[in-house]
């Protein structure tokens, strides 16, 4: 699917392209119901397909998507056919099959490290920082995608840099110099 150009994972970067298409939203969590909610403001035809899982929401958003016309599949896939100027074909149990135009990845990840770190975290999982991106454990950071809901390479990567100035100005304090 990569290979063929039809898998995008950001909506935000590249939704402009899918005008019009036909869109697969791929995932069962809750963001995966977010991210074909927006991706509807592109397309008219968005459809999620869990790949068998249930899809892990509220009732209420349940009946968002259906509000908005947005399917929600919740049967096994059994093969997955990508190709260049084809786009994507999902075949399920049982003998059907939907085409896409393209589809886009929202399977999120599931990290245990605040959890066993004994982190604090927000209600969705996420690490709570404070100053200089330092965690609720003093010399430890935390950046990009476990801090904020805004899955962005530049937003890890300037959250990055505001941890490594914190790093570096608390070693110089430790080693008796002014910091920057």
């Amino acid at each position: 699917m990569v290979q063929a150009g039809v898998l995008r994972q950001c909506p935000v970067c590249d939704g402009y392209e899918a005008q019009g298409k036909r869109i697969a939203v791929i995932g069962a969590l809750p963001g995966t119901a977010g991210e074909a909610l927006f991706l509807r403001s592109y397309s008219g035809d968005v459809t999620v397909v869990t790949l068998g899982a249930q899809l892990s929401v509220e009732n209420t958003t349940r009946e968002q998507l259906s509000g908005w016309s947005i399917p929600v599949v919740e049967t096994p896939v059994t093969a997955v056919d990508a190709g260049v100027g084809h786009g994507v074909t999902v075949r399920f149990e049982g003998g059907g099959e939907t085409s896409f135009d393209m589809a886009y990845s929202a399977m999120g990840v599931d990290v245990r490290l605040p959890e066993v770190a004994g982190l604090t975290v927000t209600s969705d999982g996420r690490v709570v920082t404070g100053e200089g991106q330092e965690t609720s454990i003093r010399g430890l950071f935390a950046a990009g995608d476990s801090v904020t809901g805004l899955n962005q390479i530049g937003v890890a990567m300037a959250q990055g840099e505001v941890a490594a100035v914190a790093i570096h100005n608390r070693l110089r304090v430790a080693e008796g110099l002014a910091a920057y």
